[in-house]
């Protein structure tokens, strides 16, 4: 888990009734976490090969957190314990930022529950607290199974037109349990901002042309 996540700064080992056994943050152990999604959902997978992504909750330590866990298991193959990694959000953030080429560009990594975990810019204006809706492109994209799909429209938690791409998240050297989504938004207006600025440009300079050829005649 260290591996796949080297700017985490929070590990924690959990025993099997979820309290904390082992930590790089000596205050977290002792404490019991077995009410946490990154538990409770490590523990009825019981799969060391399989990720759990939790989606955004409130640390012990009062900020924002998001979370990758795995199942550890005992000689028989029993349940032992949780081994678990909080997410960088502020790292993960600024990966989005970096994808932000213009103003009006939104990047998001999603829960599969339609939660946001990171977006830039913060929230991404979002007026609901999932886009998991019937009729939103993010329901559409999940029921389609495909890894990854283009929309344009309405979004429902924005009421903005805009083009959206989103991708499930695959990772080769990982299974992921209830994989997250990447998805990469920009204003459709924006979009054809450029394209609209050369194409009145020529139209303007055909006109030009055509009217010095008559008043040539």
């Amino acid at each position: 888990l260290a591996q796949a996540v080297p700017s985490s700064d929070v590990l924690i080992l959990l025993d099997e009734k979820g309290a904390v056994t082992a930590s790089n943050r000596e205050e977290l152990i002792g404490q019991n976490f077995a009410d946490r999604y990154y538990f409770v959902e490590a523990k009825a997978k019981n799969d060391p090969a399989l990720r759990i992504i939790s989606p955004l909750f409130k640390s012990v330590f009062g900020d924002q957190a998001a979370a990758l866990s795995r199942s550890m298991s005992g000689p028989q193959g029993e349940f032992s314990g949780v081994a678990v990694i909080w997410l960088d959000l502020p790292f993960l953030g600024r990966l989005l930022a970096e994808t932000r080429h213009a103003e009006d560009v939104w990047a998001a990594l999603v829960h599969a529950n339609g939660t946001l975990i990171s977006g830039f810019p913060d929230g991404n204006k979002m007026n609901v607290d999932s886009i998991a809706v019937p009729g939103s492109f993010f329901t559409e994209h999940r029921a389609s199974g495909k890894l990854g799909n283009t929309f344009s429209g309405t979004l429902l938690a924005t009421g903005e037109n805009r083009l959206v791409a989103i991708q499930t998240l695959s990772l080769p050297q990982f299974s992921l349990d209830q994989a997250p989504v990447l998805i990469f938004s920009r204003q459709v207006d924006a979009v054809f901002l450029s394209w609209w600025q050369s194409t009145r440009a020529l139209i303007l300079l055909l006109l030009v042309s055509a009217l010095g050829s008559g008043l040539a005649l």
